[in-house]
């Protein structure tokens, strides 16, 4: 377990699956890595209160604790998957109708944004109360390019904030922007431009 780079930090585990609560710790097949048996609730609810306590994002390796308890690669890209498939690529078609006929980098990079912010929702007014857009419905210049099929514009509206100069973000904005061009390319060459 450790703490993402939100504000409030967040417990999360695996491919960045936040763990609301120690319950939500405790379903998951943890292992005490010392004794390679099945962690106990108490293990568990332990690493999850010690991690908690600690400064977010800091590297993973300083969320590690004696014993390590910890999900296995399977168990962390199961997970993964199953959040791909039930929540981000649902919520990415409601978001962009015709995300499927988009070519696969431009899907890509709109899962990784999904995966990393969240798809969120649209900005709206709740009982005399604006709500500002969430996740990727902030990028709403990104959002008008896809629809139209604009993958260079999309390249330029992709970048997500980083305002720590994080490297990581940096990159990760670098491989996204990178995909929306791929996309530009693929679109060009399947109409012969």
């Amino acid at each position: 377990m450790y703490l993402d780079n939100a504000r409030p930090p967040r417990v999360t585990v695996g491919v960045g699956n936040m763990l609301p609560d120690v319950a939500a710790a405790q379903a998951l097949p943890f292992v005490n890595t010392a004794n390679g048996q099945a962690a106990t609730a108490e293990e568990v609810a332990l690493a999850y209160d010690n991690v908690a306590g600690m400064p977010g994002a800091l590297p993973w390796r300083r969320y590690k604790q004696a014993p390590s308890i910890e999900i296995d690669q399977t168990a962390a890209k199961n997970l993964a998957v199953e959040r791909l498939q039930n929540e981000f690529i649902p919520q990415l078609r409601q978001a962009f109708p015709h995300f499927d006929a988009y070519p696969f980098p431009a899907q890509r990079a709109l899962i990784d944004m999904a995966y990393n912010m969240g798809v969120g929702r649209a900005a709206r007014t709740s009982h005399g109360v604006h709500h500002g857009a969430r996740g990727l419905y902030k990028f709403e210049a990104l959002r008008r390019a896809a629809e139209a099929g604009d993958w260079h514009t999309a390249s330029l509206h992709c970048l997500r904030a980083n305002r720590r100069n994080n490297p990581h973000t940096a990159r990760r904005n670098a491989w996204t922007q990178w995909q929306f061009q791929l996309a530009d390319r693929v679109t060009a060459h399947r109409e012969g431009r």
